[in-house]
């Protein structure tokens, strides 16, 4: 037992950077406390450490999940995405918000992100609401919180409210911006630090930017150089982002002030409560927006997002294209994929290789699901250079699904997600034009055999106790 939570401990301290605040002694080692009862302590509630965990809950729970979704599937009535009833039904199974957009406008890689985002900035009236994995004490980070601390000073009425990921704000380079955020603008930016003490391993991975409840961006990109292409001395990764105007902005403001408000009435936070007003917007095209609650080891969270790839990719007619960092299969992607396969559905799926992923611990899963994808009939294409951050999904050349979900383990167990789908065959189509151009940058995979999985001790053990942590 000593010896798997001293295998939890270390695993936890492998996935996050290590907290080396250059702050006081007493800030420094709040922060260790914090950070260790968040990884250790919340890595063994979430997980569910104990002797039965080896090998058995983690493939236990996705099989159960998997029968829980298979189960809901089988009894609706609408699977012809033709239909003109589908989306409602859709958004029943997914418990989605129903919104619609007027614009739509893809935003590839953080240079065409960032622009769009200091043009918001500069345009806003009321309101900024920002919710993100992390901000990073970088290039990026000091830039996008001149652009904020700039928009105070011309507006002190506007609201400006952000919400980041509080275990992750705990670590170097994530919390100095914050700061100075909070105090060059006396408190006129306000920022939640998103944690919970009812699951202490789980956080917040959510995206999205809101301006004056009427034009909103999703998509993958955190504020940091990595995703903004803005500090030439720093790789970019590549990602994509999609802004849109209308009813989501509405929808997704409505969305950041419940998690807002529920921060506050847990934690205490010394905040303002958010309330948002009411606005009416013309119908436009049909969107669907998912937000995904992660909860107590595999229990109390929910399966919306999951929902959502089950039901679009298991009824697809025509084709599947898969955009995603991290594809690591479980039972409900596989389950899905195959049915479409054996329906004679074109499927691509481009994802990390072992030289572009960030994260060397995922390497190995994602590897070897490429490879069974890849014997199941799947095109494989694999990233080459730097690391593909994207997370998007093209069914039929007329549906899409595109946030903040990494088709891994954790986005079910313990991440905060949301998801768009929009039934909007020139948005599908558009990206579909970007997906085949990322192609260029990829290795095709013509065989399963090419796809080496370099298997190690580490890596067995990884899969053998942490599944859901990848």
């Amino acid at each position: 037992m000593k010896a798997i939570y001293f295998l939890t401990f270390l695993f936890s301290l492998s996935l996050y950077a290590e907290v080396l605040p250059t702050q006081s002694r007493s800030e420094k080692i709040d922060n260790w406390v914090k950070t260790i009862q968040s990884k250790l302590l919340g890595s063994a509630d979430n997980a569910g450490i104990s002797l039965k965990a080896l090998g058995k809950r983690s493939a236990l729970s996705w099989k159960k999940l998997n029968k829980k979704i298979d189960k809901e599937m089988s009894e609706t009535t609408v699977k012809d995405n033709t239909d003109s009833t589908y989306k409602a039904e859709f958004d029943r199974l997914t418990n989605a918000r129903a919104t619609s957009y007027t614009k739509a406008e893809i935003l590839v890689n953080g240079k065409a992100s960032f622009t769009k985002r200091k043009k918001l900035i500069d345009e806003a009236q009321e309101s900024i609401f920002f919710m993100s994995w992390a901000i990073y004490d970088d290039h990026t980070g000091k830039l996008h919180s001149d652009w904020l601390l700039e928009k105070v000073k011309q507006n002190p009425n506007i609201k400006i409210r952000l919400i980041v990921d509080g275990q992750i704000a705990l670590q170097e380079n994530h919390f100095m911006e914050l700061k100075r955020l909070e105090r060059n603008s006396e408190g006129k930016i306000q920022i939640i630090r998103w944690i919970t003490n009812r699951y202490r391993g789980n956080g917040t991975h959510r995206k999205f930017f809101i301006v004056d409840q009427k034009k909103v961006i999703y998509g993958g990109i955190n504020v940091g150089d990595y995703y903004s292409h803005l500090n030439p001395e720093v790789s970019g990764w590549r990602d994509t982002d999609v802004y849109f105007e209308g009813d989501i902005a509405q929808k997704s403001a409505e969305l950041f002030s419940e998690i807002w408000n529920q921060q506050i009435a847990e934690n205490k936070f010394d905040v303002e409560a958010l309330n948002v007003e009411e606005r009416s917007f013309d119908a436009g095209t049909p969107m669907s927006l998912i937000d995904h609650k992660p909860g107590d080891k595999h229990h109390k969270a929910d399966h919306n997002i999951l929902m959502v790839y089950a039901k679009l990719i298991s009824e697809a007619q025509i084709s599947v294209d898969i955009q995603n960092a991290y594809f690591i299969f479980n039972p409900i992607i596989k389950s899905a994929l195959q049915k479409a396969l054996d329906r004679g559905v074109r499927v691509r799926i481009m994802t990390n290789s072992n030289e572009s992923v960030d994260e060397p611990v995922v390497s190995v899963p994602v590897l070897k699901s490429a490879r069974l994808a890849s014997q199941m009939g799947a095109e494989i294409f694999l990233r080459k250079g730097t690391t593909l951050h994207s997370k998007f999904m093209v069914v039929d050349n007329k549906i899409v699904a595109l946030g903040s979900d990494n088709l891994h383990p954790r986005s079910q167990h313990f991440e905060g997600e949301t998801m768009t789908v929009s039934f909007d065959e020139k948005l599908a189509q558009d990206l579909t034009m970007v997906f085949e151009e990322d192609m260029h940058e990829t290795q095709a995979v013509k065989a399963p055999e090419e796809i080496v999985v370099k298997n190690t001790v580490l890596s067995f053990i990884v899969n053998l106790l942490f599944f859901n942590h990848l």
